[in-house]
């Protein structure tokens, strides 16, 4: 059995419907080794493949921000919020001004493509 931890941290995901890329933003509940729980206004639909960016909570070194990327499949979306099954994960340094997109993101579901 995996373990999940606790994660409340704003975050925006990307995936592609009939050829356009669509962008949403939430909230993560959960997050474990194997994938997330996270709710948002406008989910995406089961099975698609998805991209995840949340702002780290911590700086490396004090000083520099830091994004965690998760690719991977929804697995399921129900009253609890969303299922991401993580595929792979990368931490990535933040560009000027990105650790706060997600906060500031008035976009539930747009169209970006």
């Amino acid at each position: 059995m995996e373990c999940r931890y606790g994660f409340e941290q704003p975050l925006i995901f990307s995936f592609n419907r009939h050829r356009n890329a669509l962008l949403g933003a939430g909230q993560t509940i959960e997050l474990g080794g194997g994938g997330l729980l996270f709710q948002s206004d406008c989910p995406p639909p089961d099975g698609v493949a998805i991209e995840v960016r949340m702002a780290w909570p911590f700086l490396v070194q004090g000083v520099c921000s830091v994004v965690l990327l998760i690719q991977g499949t929804v697995v399921r979306t129900d009253a609890r919020g969303t299922a991401v099954r993580m595929q792979r994960y990368s931490f990535q340094t933040a560009e000027t001004g990105e650790s706060d997109w997600a906060s500031n993101s008035g976009a539930a579901c747009n169209l970006i493509g």
